[in-house]
């Protein structure tokens, strides 16, 4: 299939997306490009991210995954307008891809000018590679402003449901999530794992006994012919008896 936008984030153009600056508590919106690649034996997601003016680096007040110079842990951020791109630590990793390394994105070649470890709290907005915004959406043919992912920072805690109101009020078919949601979904499927576990347990604890049973009756039942077998040539009782035992304790 290639490189395509996930069928649940479609693009959001710039004049409805840039409403939600004037949602009562939001401080600040970003937008970004969330694109999946289905190559052979390989998928990958990339982001698109915003690279500020003149260093090519995202502005310290950027949101999301603008945060990634912050995350950087070796190479540089992409330069805006060229095939660069960015690596996830554990994906590099995997894939041995480093700075330097070359890759194809769309069908392009892309070289790899760093690597970023995704900090704790931020995998919401964590994926295998970042490249410049406008990268992504040339790669997709997606129109000069569009976004398929938002961001929004809120001045108070307590205001975020309302933002999320107001945002799902301006696109109803949006899915609004916070980090708390986030973590909680985390958590949810943690316990399911959990509970999951315990019952995959309990089911190989079953297997187990009904194995030692077949086993047990397999051996039972040789040692019934052995036994028939002794008596028939003379063996007495007793004899069979302690033949047998002394076997066992072999």
């Amino acid at each position: 299939m290639g490189l395509m936008i996930p069928y649940s984030a479609q693009p959001i153009a710039e004049k409805k997306w840039s409403i939600f600056r004037n949602i009562e508590g939001v401080t600040q919106v970003m937008g970004t490009v969330l694109l999946w690649n289905f190559a052979p034996r390989k998928f990958f997601s990339v982001s698109g991210i915003p690279l500020g003016p003149g260093n090519n680096e995202p502005q310290k007040s950027l949101i999301g995954p603008g945060r990634v110079s912050e995350w950087l842990i070796k190479g540089r951020m992409p330069v805006a307008g060229k095939h660069e791109a960015l690596v996830e630590r554990h994906y590099g990793a995997f894939y041995r891809l480093k700075p330097g390394k070359t890759l194809e994105i769309g069908g392009e070649t892309f070289t790899i000018t760093g690597v970023v470890d995704i900090q704790k709290g931020s995998q919401i907005a964590s994926a295998n590679f970042y490249l410049d915004i406008n990268e992504t959406r040339r790669l997709v043919k997606m129109e000069s402003g569009q976004v398929n992912q938002l961001f929004r920072r809120v001045s108070d805690p307590s205001k975020a449901d309302a933002a999320k109101a107001a945002i799902q009020n301006i696109i109803p078919s949006s899915s609004v999530v916070s980090a708390d949601s986030f973590l909680s979904l985390l958590g949810t499927l943690s316990r399911l794992t959990g509970q999951f576990q315990q019952v995959t347990t309990f089911v190989a604890g079953l297997l187990a006994l009904l194995l030692l049973v077949v086993f047990l009756r397999g051996a039972i039942g040789e040692r019934q012919r052995e036994a028939a077998i002794l008596r028939a040539i003379g063996w007495s009782r007793k004899q069979v008896r302690k033949q047998l035992s002394a076997e066992t304790a072999l």
